[in-house]
């Protein structure tokens, strides 16, 4: 129905995927269909240009990405593109180029997806067992982070720096919203930790949320 209005209206519709080719499911069915495919199966102009990355996929420091749409719209990012910064790194997408014609990529993709989805599980088991009141989120079935949400009293954004101090870091949830955030709601991120240091890292995450209650408690007395 999204597209459909759009393409009515003529509303161009910018889906941006950078985590999309990171799949815990062998079944692709599982997931919904992209909005450019729901699109691209009407006739005439496409009202969604899609957008990926692959510094999520190859490296991080690639910052090299693509974009999928209408042919007018594309030509018109070009020129931007150049009277930005005129191109991205040559040096980049040659050896991208390179990459792509002699490197299986597809099957460096799966190989990440099983050693991210082992992160995660092993993640989801230490928050588990912290058993902290009012604390709970859902396993993704992608992608590079775990949405956390904590008891409705605790504000993230306030416990980043005791975090901090303990030597973790997350993102506060409030900074996703347009408007009337949650403030008790945080985005971690496990692939980056080795899985010998997560244990570690969620105790640090309990120390700051004792600090920030104890905090609190000071504050309201």
């Amino acid at each position: 129905k999204v597209v459909e209005i759009c393409r009515r209206y003529n509303v161009l519709i910018l889906e941006d995927n950078p985590y999309g080719e990171i799949s815990f499911e062998e079944n692709k069915d599982l997931y919904p269909p992209s909005l450019a495919s729901i699109d691209r199966s009407f006739d005439g102009d496409y009202c969604v240009a899609y957008t990926g990355t692959f510094s999520k996929i190859v490296a991080p420091a690639l910052r090299t990405g693509w974009i999928i749409g209408d042919s007018n719209l594309i030509k018109t990012l070009a020129k931007a593109k150049q009277a930005a910064d005129l191109h991205s790194s040559t040096v980049d997408q040659r050896a991208l180029d390179e990459l792509l014609l002699h490197f299986d990529i597809e099957q460096h993709i799966r190989v990440i997806s099983r050693e991210y989805y082992s992160r995660m599980k092993l993640l989801s088991a230490e928050l588990r067992s912290q058993n902290w009141e009012g604390a709970h989120f859902l396993e993704p079935r992608g992608g590079m982070f775990l949405w956390l949400t904590l008891s409705q009293e605790i504000n993230t954004k306030e416990l980043l720096p005791l975090a901090v101090e303990n030597g973790v870091a997350f993102v506060p949830g409030e900074v996703f919203y347009s408007s009337e955030p949650h403030k008790n709601k945080m985005r971690l991120n496990f692939t980056h930790t080795p899985p010998e240091l997560v244990p570690v890292a969620v105790k640090r995450l309990e120390k700051a949320l004792v600090q920030w209650r104890e905090s609190q408690t000071g504050i309201r007395s």
